[in-house]
């Protein structure tokens, strides 16, 4: 019941971090779009505004453990029987695999792109990226023209919306795993009312 209960918790997480890269992905759709435009005029990239504004942070998964850590302080594994384990240790192994790649390869795509932007972005142009009223922002929002910095930039949203398609992808399944657990917890031990 407890581990249901945290899955509970957890589908409706996915839903929302879902969303939220979903939105993130929209945006990155854009970017060939934004290179040409920047190719044609280097000083308009008011383009780059929406990209940039979901490509500089990031939301992780919290996923709600406490059963699983119970479970594994306590020794509670060897009590389950083994097709209840097995599901539980699955999942535990999806928490994992997803937390790795948060930690390595989504985290290390966030860098470059933040990275990178620091050296091109215009300090005086940041009320672009707040709602700041038009009369007052800046025209010019690169600091450098430089085309292989610019370059540079677009490779690494181009690579970074690779990773958070990813990251959909990864979350989607891992939402589905655990919808497929808590249901084969409700039928097995009549929790659908719990």
């Amino acid at each position: 019941k407890s581990f249901a209960q945290d899955l509970r918790r957890d589908t409706a997480n996915f839903s929302r971090l879902i969303a939220y890269d979903q939105a993130k992905a929209s945006a990155l759709n854009n970017l060939a779009t934004c290179s040409d435009s920047l190719k044609q005029k280097p000083g308009k990239a008011s383009c780059l505004v929406p990209i940039i504004k979901v490509s500089l942070s990031n939301r992780s998964m919290s996923f709600t453990n406490g059963t699983i850590q119970q479970l594994k302080n306590a020794g509670g594994f060897r009590l389950l029987n083994e097709t209840d384990k097995d599901s539980i240790m699955a999942y535990d192994y999806k928490q994992s695999a997803y937390l790795d790649f948060q930690a390595t390869v989504f985290q290390e795509s966030q860098d470059n792109v933040r990275n990178t932007f620091q050296r091109l972005w215009d300090f005086d142009a940041d009320a672009m990226l707040v709602n700041t009223p038009k009369e007052t922002v800046k025209k010019t929002l690169l600091f450098s023209n430089d085309k292989a910095l610019i370059n540079q930039f677009f490779n690494n949203l181009f690579f970074y919306g690779r990773v958070n398609n990813n990251q959909i992808r990864i979350l989607n399944e891992t939402k589905e795993h655990a919808t497929r657990v808590i249901k084969y917890f409700e039928n097995k031990y009549d929790l659908k009312n719990e």
